[in-house]
C-alpha cells in the first residue's frame, strides 16, 4: 500500500512540476500579430490578428497603434482581432501591446499600400458597344449600352458577356447589388423610376419614382439605403440650380439630398466604397469621394478621361471612361 502511495505521489509531482513550468506568476505575455493581405489599396478592410498572443492570464487585453508613431489608437479591450482600413503611409507598420493585468509585449507587422491614386492598372476593352452604365454583386460586373438598351453580366476576367436582359422599362442610367437585389435606375419621360429587381429572374419586385429631370444618372447602394443623383439641364442652370444626390429608403421615402461636388450639374455615376461614396460627374476628369451624410468632399482622383459611371470591386474603382466608350478602366483608388 505505501509503494501505491509512493508511486501516484511521485506521478503528481512530475505532473505538478511540468505545470509550474508554463504557468509560473513570473512569465510575461507574449504579443503575436499577423495581417492579411499583406498588401492593398485605400479600400481594402485589413485584418489584424493578436489572437495567438500568450498569457498567464486568460483575461489578456490588447491596445493598437495603427501607424505604431506610440499614440495608441485604441483604449485596452479584449479585442484581438480588428479590421481597419489604412490611408496615408505606403509601408504601414502596426503595433499590438497585451497585457496579462500586469505586465505587457508589444508586436509589430507591416503591410503595403498602393497609393498611386488615379493611377490605371487595366484598360479592357468592353463587351458591350456605347456602355453608359457599370455596377457589378461582387464577382461579376453589369453594364447597360446606350445602343442595346440591355443589361448585361459580364466575366471581369475575359470580358466575356454572359447572359443579358431587359431593363425594367426601357432605358436604364444606373444600377446598384444591395446584397441581395438589383437596383436599376430607369428613365421615364420626364422622370425617373428606381426598380428592385430580381436577380434570378429579372422581374421587378418593386418600385418608386422619382421627380427629377430626364436622365437621372447614378445609382449606389450601402445595403440598407439608396443614392440617387439628379441632374439639372441648361433651362435652369442659368438660376445657378446644381445637381443633386439624394438619399432614399428602399421605399421610396427621401433622407437628405445634397449638392453634387464641386457645384456641378450632372451625376454620371455612383458608387459605393463601404464606407463613403464615389462620384463621377458630366464633363469631370476627377472622382469625388464624398461623405454619405452630408457630401462633405472627402478626396478627389484623378482620372486620365472623363468617367462616364464607377463602380468599386476587389478594393479598386472601374471606370467608364469617356461618353460611349468601349472600354473600362481598373484605377487605384
Amino acid at each position: 500500500m505505501r509503494l501505491v502511495v509512493a508511486l501516484f505521489v511521485g506521478v503528481l509531482s512530475v505532473m505538478l512540476a511540468g505545470c509550474s513550468s508554463s504557468t509560473s506568476p513570473d512569465a510575461a505575455p507574449t504579443a503575436e500579430l499577423e495581417i492579411s493581405p499583406a498588401s492593398g489599396t485605400v479600400l481594402t478592410d485589413f485584418t489584424l490578428d493578436a489572437s495567438a498572443s500568450e498569457g498567464v492570464s486568460r483575461a489578456l487585453q490588447f491596445r493598437w497603434d495603427w501607424e505604431n508613431d506610440g499614440d495608441w489608437d485604441t483604449d485596452w479591450s479584449s479585442q484581438s482581432t480588428m479590421t481597419h482600413r489604412f490611408a496615408s503611409v505606403e509601408n504601414v507598420t502596426v503595433a499590438v501591446e497585451v497585457k496579462d493585468g500586469s505586465e505587457t509585449d508589444e508586436a509589430t507587422a507591416q503591410l503595403a499600400l498602393d497609393l498611386r491614386h488615379g493611377h490605371v492598372l487595366a484598360t479592357n476593352v468592353s463587351p458591350v458597344s456605347a456602355t453608359w452604365v457599370l455596377g457589378n454583386d461582387g464577382t461579376h460586373f453589369w453594364a447597360s449600352s446606350w445602343n442595346t438598351k440591355r443589361i448585361y453580366k459580364v466575366d471581369p476576367a475575359t470580358g466575356d458577356t454572359l447572359e443579358s436582359h431587359d431593363p425594367p422599362s426601357g432605358w436604364p442610367t444606373g444600377i446598384a447589388w444591395d446584397g441581395t437585389s438589383f437596383w436599376v435606375t430607369d428613365y421615364l419621360v420626364r422622370g425617373t423610376a428606381i426598380c428592385q429587381v430580381d436577380p434570378a429572374t429579372w422581374q421587378t419586385l418593386s418600385s418608386f419614382p422619382v421627380q427629377y429631370s430626364a436622365l437621372s444618372g447614378g445609382l449606389a447602394s450601402d445595403g440598407e439605403y439608396l443614392y440617387h443623383g439628379s441632374n439639372i439641364y441648361d433651362d435652369v442652370r442659368s438660376n445657378g440650380a446644381t445637381g443633386r444626390i439624394h438619399k432614399y429608403t428602399t421605399d421610396g421615402t427621401e433622407i437628405t439630398s445634397f449638392p453634387t461636388p464641386a457645384g456641378h450639374n450632372s451625376v454620371c455615376g455612383l458608387a459605393w466604397d463601404g464606407e463613403n461614396l464615389w462620384v463621377s460627374a458630366r464633363e469631370a476628369d476627377t472622382l469625388y469621394v464624398v461623405d454619405p451624410e452630408d457630401g462633405d468632399v472627402l478626396r478627389t482622383v484623378a482620372v486620365p478621361d472623363l468617367a462616364r459611371d464607377v463602380t468599386v470591386m476587389d478594393d479598386h474603382v472601374w471606370a467608364i471612361c469617356s461618353d460611349f466608350s468601349e472600354e473600362y478602366r481598373k484605377i487605384v483608388p
